[in-house]
């Protein structure tokens, strides 16, 4: 095996490690995971001649989309769980403003408003300025939405 392949697939290896087993809430770089993935390709190919294209499919969302899309969902849960508990009537208003009570009345969950806000506060920071929030965070709130998401169903679908 040529040794910058090799260096580059026990770099890769390294940063893997890290981030399993000494993980501080960061996240690897893109284009990292993608000089890693492309290493291991050529490592199949010379040992199996099997070929895998690890290029971007179409099919992958920007993070920043993918985001965009749970938030939408999110805001559409929000939508149907205060049309359940009636905590107000005034559509205009935002959740922001009945979200504690719902929380007070222990239909959300401990943490739950923290959370939204820290959501909220980074799908601001992308609405006002898209290089203010940067890849590694977008990526870690995107797993927080889907959490949120599954708290409100779950809530909703409560008695």
């Amino acid at each position: 095996m040529p040794t910058p392949l090799l260096a580059k697939l026990q770099r890769g290896h390294r940063l893997r490690n890290k981030a399993y087993h000494e993980w501080d809430r960061t996240t690897i770089e893109y284009a990292d995971a993608m000089s890693h993935a492309e290493c291991v390709c050529q490592l199949v190919m010379s040992c199996f001649g099997v070929q895998i294209d690890v290029s971007r499919s179409q099919k992958t969302k920007p993070p920043i989309a993918a985001f965009d899309e749970l938030w939408k969902k999110l805001s559409y849960g929000l939508k149907r769980l205060n049309y359940k508990f009636e905590f107000t009537s005034r559509e205009y208003l935002e959740p922001v403003h009945w979200l504690e009570e719902a929380a007070d009345r222990g239909i959300l969950p401990v943490g739950f408003l923290e959370s939204y806000y820290a959501v909220l506060e980074c799908r601001n920071r992308a609405a006002d300025s898209p290089e203010a929030a940067s890849r590694g965070d977008i990526i870690e709130h995107i797993g927080v939405l889907k959490r949120l998401i599954v708290d409100i169903e779950r809530a909703r679908k409560s008695p």
